[in-house]
């Protein structure tokens, strides 16, 4: 997995719980500094996301989510990094929109680069998101859908999964509304 993840879930860490989530996140991964175009073991994730769930007493599944949702919402190096990415997008629906495109360009820009990919389906009054990735982290998408409710509206974003890959689906399918 790319370093950004990594950078950005360190700042989660100190933003959300201080020193006490900077020293959980460095011990669970053995990273003090993640360089953004470098490459992590995704088990590192799992365990920064289990290191600051014990730290917190919510659930893996809650921390991962509340990561998604900082991740778009108030993380201040995904403001800097993707500033233009945040600008180009008009309202939340175009943001969602633009997301397959931006990982198509981060796997051109960045050797190695596995992110996730996306399909869209329009309905008019919601928006179904296919979500497939080999890492299956479909609770930091939902967040992320959150998250993006909150950056673009003030509010999050409702959804209502129709599939999930973790029971057993080959993608998982989101419908989102606005």
């Amino acid at each position: 997995m790319k370093g950004i993840i990594f950078s950005v879930l360190k700042e989660y860490a100190g933003n959300r719980h201080g020193d006490g989530g900077r020293e959980a996140f460095r011990r669970a991964t053995g990273l003090t500094a993640p360089l953004a175009t470098s490459d992590y073991p995704d088990e590192k994730v799992a365990a920064a996301v289990g290191a600051l769930a014990e730290l917190s007493g919510k659930k893996p599944e809650e921390v991962l989510a509340d990561f998604g949702r900082y991740f778009v919402a108030e993380s201040p190096l995904m403001q800097k990094t993707y500033a233009a990415y945040f600008k180009n997008a008009r309202n939340a629906r175009d943001f969602l929109l633009k997301m397959d495109s931006v990982h198509v360009q981060t796997t051109k820009a960045l050797p190695g680069a596995a992110p996730p990919r996306f399909e869209y389906e329009d309905r008019g009054d919601e928006l179904v998101v296919v979500y497939r990735s080999e890492r299956k982290l479909c609770l930091l998408l939902k967040g992320l859908i959150e998250g993006i409710g909150l950056r673009y509206n003030g509010r999050p974003l409702s959804w209502r999964e129709e599939a999930c890959m973790l029971g057993g689906a080959k993608a998982c399918r989101v419908a989102v509304r606005f």
